[in-house]
């Protein structure tokens, strides 16, 4: 919906490449800075948030009544993101059906313009319905929001909370997989995260959602970003079913040329192997190699709690990393080294993890041997793995 690149560029204030970033498109007076007017937010909410917690701690029963979780909090977090003095809707909207006759309801309480904000107790679980609870015993907060921007034509974005999660969402026609940009308002605030709530306040300041007089939802900032993610990810794509295409076939080639691997080329020779069996396990392969590369590079793959010499282990000699500037600087030779210290790493996730190497077990069919099938007992040389990743990496834009 708002891809990680576009919230990048929108924690960059990058004026270049998204339009709206400027401190007079927040609504600024000139001469004011955006830092200095997030800054002011921050020292404000803090304090508030502080109170509401302790405030929780001593009277429990506030958890579940959307007014206390409104009134102590919620609605100064929206005061200093530019929405004013919310109101609650006074009925449930209501649409109707195809015929004609009255409809469903959707108890959805609040709005802003055209942005639907629905908001519900603190410990109202937002994904699951509770009984009792008004704008959640129906359904879960975020399915009738979601369901209301769907069906209803003059609504596009909205915002669904908790106190404890935000989350923004948009007019979605999958029906069987959410999107949603979720920012965990108490890990910000109790954290002290003030790079994340600054990437809050500028994702979803009310500007983002302004539209012109007379003007339709699809006009609004927040909705540009949305096209700008969705064009970048179509060219991404593109490049990433290239860098797929050409790393399969390094791989193909590569199995079925190493002089170790009689019983693969058998095993195909005779059709116990089907060569469409024999690609998806090279596809397999190659999503192992994009989940190394992507998760390394966010420094999301070893254990936060790994000593430093593990970790240092790892990246100077199993690490995918170190593949694609081994890629960059050699063509590879015949030796299967580079491979069989790959298997290492690719068994540690799919069992009990590494601790020597930093690593933890993931589990899951990607990761168990089944999903390689004789690929995972194969041998394959250097030159034909450093060619695999030498046009993996680049499609994900991941740079040596």
């Amino acid at each position: 919906m708002l891809p990680t690149d576009v919230l990048e560029r929108v924690a960059a204030e990058d004026t270049q490449k998204l339009p709206g970033l400027r401190p007079g498109d927040y609504g600024l007076a000139p001469g004011e800075r955006l830092g200095e007017a997030i800054t002011r937010s921050w020292t404000r909410l803090t304090d508030i948030h502080r109170a509401f917690t302790d405030e929780l701690a001593s009277s429990p029963l506030l958890d579940t009544a959307a007014g206390p979780t409104f009134k102590q909090w919620l609605r100064f977090l929206f005061q200093e993101l530019g929405y004013g003095s919310l109101t609650a809707t006074p009925t449930a909207r209501t649409l109707d059906d195809a015929a004609g006759s009255p409809g469903q309801t959707f108890p959805i309480s609040h709005q802003w313009n055209h942005v639907p904000i629905h908001l519900v107790g603190v410990s109202v679980p937002l994904d699951r319905r509770t009984a009792g609870v008004a704008g959640a015993s129906r359904s879960a907060p975020h399915s009738l929001l979601q369901e209301w921007l769907n069906r209803s034509e003059g609504s596009l974005w909205g915002i669904v909370s908790n106190g404890r999660q935000l989350r923004l969402v948009r007019d979605n026609v999958s029906m069987t997989r959410q999107a949603f940009v979720e920012f965990d308002l108490e890990a910000i605030f109790k954290g002290q995260s003030f790079a994340d709530f600054r990437l809050l306040w500028l994702t979803l300041h009310a500007t983002r959602f302004d539209v012109p007089a007379d003007g339709q939802p699809h006009e609004c900032v927040i909705e540009k970003w949305h096209v700008e993610g969705a064009t970048v990810g179509t060219r991404v794509l593109g490049e990433l079913s290239t860098g797929v295409k050409h790393a399969i076939e390094a791989l193909g080639r590569g199995f079925l040329a190493h002089p170790a691997n009689d019983a693969l080329r058998t095993a195909l020779a005779s059709g116990a192997l089907a060569p469409q069996e024999y690609y998806r396990c090279l596809l397999r392969l190659v999503y192992r190699f994009l989940f190394l590369f992507v998760t390394e590079s966010r420094d999301l793959l070893l254990d936060p709690a790994a000593p430093r010499r593990a970790r240092d282990l790892y990246q100077a000699h199993y690490s995918a990393a170190r593949l694609q500037t081994l890629a960059a600087t050699t063509r590879g030779n015949r030796h299967r080294d580079l491979y069989e210290s790959l298997k290492l790493v690719m068994t540690a996730l799919g069992g009990p993890g590494s601790p020597p190497l930093g690593l933890i077990g993931l589990g899951g069919y990607l990761w168990s041997d089944a999903a390689l099938g004789l690929l995972g007992s194969s041998a394959l040389s250097n030159a034909a793995l450093l060619a695999a990743a030498d046009t993996a990496a680049p499609a994900l834009g991941v740079s040596a």
